[in-house]
Protein backbone atom coordinates (compact mmCIF):
# COMPACT_ATOMS: atom_id res chain seq x y z
CA UNK A 1 0.00 0.00 0.00
CA UNK A 2 1.44 3.22 -0.85
CA UNK A 3 1.97 6.41 1.04
CA UNK A 4 -1.26 8.20 -0.48
CA UNK A 5 -3.62 5.21 -0.18
CA UNK A 6 -3.77 4.98 4.03
CA UNK A 7 -6.83 6.70 5.35
CA UNK A 8 -7.89 6.15 9.10
CA UNK A 9 -10.89 3.65 7.73
CA UNK A 10 -7.88 1.44 7.08
CA UNK A 11 -5.80 -1.00 9.88
CA UNK A 12 -3.02 0.42 10.86
CA UNK A 13 -1.03 -2.77 9.39
CA UNK A 14 -1.30 -0.74 6.42
CA UNK A 15 1.44 1.97 7.91
CA UNK A 16 5.12 1.48 7.71
CA UNK A 17 6.12 0.02 10.87
CA UNK A 18 7.83 2.56 12.79
CA UNK A 19 4.29 4.52 12.65
CA UNK A 20 2.36 1.39 13.45
CA UNK A 21 3.96 1.53 16.61
CA UNK A 22 2.77 4.42 17.34
CA UNK A 23 -0.65 4.14 16.95
CA UNK A 24 0.04 1.09 19.39
CA UNK A 25 1.83 3.07 21.54
CA UNK A 26 -1.00 5.85 21.93
CA UNK A 27 -3.90 3.66 21.72
CA UNK A 28 -2.37 1.33 25.10
CA UNK A 29 -2.07 4.51 26.45
CA UNK A 30 -4.91 6.03 26.24
CA UNK A 31 -6.86 2.02 27.20
CA UNK A 32 -4.94 2.32 30.37
CA UNK A 33 -5.81 5.87 31.19
CA UNK A 34 -9.29 5.05 30.62
CA UNK A 35 -9.29 1.93 32.64
CA UNK A 36 -7.69 3.94 35.49
CA UNK A 37 -10.38 6.93 35.22
CA UNK A 38 -13.55 6.81 35.03
CA UNK A 39 -16.87 8.51 36.36
CA UNK A 40 -17.76 7.75 39.85
CA UNK A 41 -20.70 9.47 41.20
CA UNK A 42 -21.45 9.17 44.96
CA UNK A 43 -24.32 10.80 47.08
CA UNK A 44 -24.41 12.76 50.43
CA UNK A 45 -26.93 14.64 52.10
CA UNK A 46 -26.60 18.13 51.55
CA UNK A 47 -25.96 21.03 54.22
CA UNK A 48 -29.03 22.44 53.91
CA UNK A 49 -32.05 20.19 53.37
CA UNK A 50 -35.49 21.16 52.31
CA UNK A 51 -37.04 18.04 52.46
CA UNK A 52 -36.63 15.06 54.74
CA UNK A 53 -34.23 11.79 52.95
CA UNK A 54 -32.77 14.52 50.31
CA UNK A 55 -29.66 13.39 48.87
CA UNK A 56 -27.04 15.37 46.39
CA UNK A 57 -25.31 13.81 43.88
CA UNK A 58 -21.20 14.22 43.94
CA UNK A 59 -19.11 13.67 41.37
CA UNK A 60 -15.49 12.26 42.90
CA UNK A 61 -13.45 11.60 39.85
CA UNK A 62 -14.34 12.03 35.98
CA UNK A 63 -13.42 10.10 32.58
CA UNK A 64 -10.43 10.98 30.63
CA UNK A 65 -10.63 14.41 29.09
CA UNK A 66 -10.05 13.16 25.67
CA UNK A 67 -13.10 10.42 26.34
CA UNK A 68 -15.72 13.19 27.48
CA UNK A 69 -14.76 15.26 24.38
CA UNK A 70 -16.08 11.73 21.66
CA UNK A 71 -18.40 11.17 24.29
CA UNK A 72 -20.18 14.78 23.57
CA UNK A 73 -19.75 14.35 19.84
CA UNK A 74 -20.69 10.71 19.43
CA UNK A 75 -23.78 9.60 20.06
CA UNK A 76 -23.87 6.32 21.96
CA UNK A 77 -20.43 5.77 22.23
CA UNK A 78 -19.99 2.63 24.58
CA UNK A 79 -17.01 2.39 27.45
CA UNK A 80 -16.48 -1.28 26.93
CA UNK A 81 -16.30 -0.67 23.11
CA UNK A 82 -14.07 1.86 23.29
CA UNK A 83 -11.50 -0.48 25.18
CA UNK A 84 -12.14 -3.02 22.83
CA UNK A 85 -11.67 -1.30 19.86
CA UNK A 86 -8.11 0.31 21.28
CA UNK A 87 -7.05 -3.08 22.92
CA UNK A 88 -7.45 -4.44 19.50
CA UNK A 89 -5.23 -0.80 17.57
CA UNK A 90 -2.64 -1.74 20.57
CA UNK A 91 -2.39 -5.55 19.19
CA UNK A 92 -2.64 -4.25 15.15
CA UNK A 93 -5.40 -6.35 14.88
CA UNK A 94 -7.74 -3.35 14.17
CA UNK A 95 -10.42 -4.12 11.81
CA UNK A 96 -10.97 -2.25 8.43
CA UNK A 97 -14.40 -0.29 8.48
CA UNK A 98 -16.98 -1.55 5.80
CA UNK A 99 -20.20 0.88 5.14
CA UNK A 100 -22.75 -1.81 4.95
CA UNK A 101 -26.81 -0.67 4.57
CA UNK A 102 -28.67 -0.85 7.34
CA UNK A 103 -26.60 -1.81 9.99
CA UNK A 104 -22.72 -0.56 10.29
CA UNK A 105 -20.32 -3.15 12.43
CA UNK A 106 -19.72 -1.06 15.46
CA UNK A 107 -16.15 -2.88 15.87
CA UNK A 108 -15.00 -1.41 12.69
CA UNK A 109 -16.66 2.21 13.19
CA UNK A 110 -15.11 2.35 17.06
CA UNK A 111 -11.78 1.66 14.99
CA UNK A 112 -12.13 4.17 12.56
CA UNK A 113 -13.13 6.57 15.46
CA UNK A 114 -10.09 5.74 17.58
CA UNK A 115 -7.49 5.93 14.54
CA UNK A 116 -8.61 8.95 13.69
CA UNK A 117 -8.40 9.88 17.19
CA UNK A 118 -4.78 9.10 17.54
CA UNK A 119 -3.79 10.52 14.43
CA UNK A 120 -5.06 13.74 15.65
CA UNK A 121 -2.73 13.07 18.44
CA UNK A 122 0.14 12.01 17.21
CA UNK A 123 0.19 15.13 14.19
CA UNK A 124 -1.28 17.73 16.33
CA UNK A 125 -0.31 17.33 19.75
CA UNK A 126 -3.44 17.88 22.85
CA UNK A 127 -3.67 18.46 26.30
CA UNK A 128 -2.31 16.54 29.19
CA UNK A 129 -3.14 16.84 32.98
CA UNK A 130 -2.81 21.01 31.74
CA UNK A 131 0.40 20.48 29.86
CA UNK A 132 0.37 20.54 26.32
CA UNK A 133 1.73 17.53 24.78
CA UNK A 134 3.74 18.12 21.31
CA UNK A 135 3.18 16.44 18.39
CA UNK A 136 5.27 13.57 17.16
CA UNK A 137 7.53 14.66 14.33
CA UNK A 138 7.99 11.22 12.63
CA UNK A 139 4.33 11.17 12.59
CA UNK A 140 3.71 15.05 11.66
CA UNK A 141 6.32 14.30 8.75
CA UNK A 142 4.59 11.24 7.87
CA UNK A 143 1.08 12.86 7.81
CA UNK A 144 2.22 15.79 6.00
CA UNK A 145 3.75 13.97 3.26
CA UNK A 146 0.28 11.84 2.25
CA UNK A 147 -1.47 15.18 2.36
CA UNK A 148 1.20 16.85 -0.59
CA UNK A 149 0.77 13.64 -2.48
Amino acid sequence: MTQSGWNPELPIRYLPSEITLLFQKEADFLRKDLLDRRNIISYRRPCESQFDGEWQRVAESFNPEWYRSLFRSTPHLKRQRTLHSLERIASARDLRYRETYGCVHPFASYDTLYREEIRQRLTEGFLWESKFVPPNAMAEEYFSNISHL
